[in-house]
């Protein structure tokens, strides 16, 4: 499956209100971010040091359920994955910024032991996501 990050702030965020944010546009701003070592935030540092740029005033935390609820707040902007801020999206309570040059896209694997069955409730996540697997197909 393929992973996108995507930029996003609380819908009332002055960078929610601009068709196209570029990284200049960030210098000024509070970033909500992951801590250090986090997939996330590798990926966000290594796409400002292209541009020239890096994090700025940033509030840290270990939580994205956090991040999220200080980004709603009002608090800053952050970056993470489109499929953990989906419900986020759909209910308005958070809104994804167009930011310029941003493409930034990951596969996520589904790794199994062939020799394990599943439980009822990894059969359930599978249907959820859409996922398939046989041995002949790790």
């Amino acid at each position: 499956m393929e992973d996108e990050i995507a930029c996003f702030a609380g819908p009332s965020h002055r960078l929610a209100g601009k068709r196209r944010v570029t990284v200049r546009h960030l210098e000024d701003e509070i970033w909500v971010i992951r801590e250090q070592g986090s997939a996330t935030r590798r990926l966000i540092e290594g796409w400002l040091a292209a541009r020239g740029s890096k994090i700025g005033r940033s509030i840290e935390l270990h939580s994205p359920e956090a991040v999220k609820i200080l980004v709603a707040a009002g608090l800053g902007f952050s970056f993470m994955s489109v499929h953990g801020l989906s419900r986020e999206f759909r209910e308005k309570r958070l809104k994804r910024i167009r930011m310029a040059g941003l493409s930034l896209k990951r596969p996520i694997y589904l790794v199994r032991h062939e020799q394990k069955h599943d439980s009822p409730v990894m059969e359930a996540f599978l249907s959820m996501i859409g996922g398939t697997w046989t041995p002949d197909k790790p």
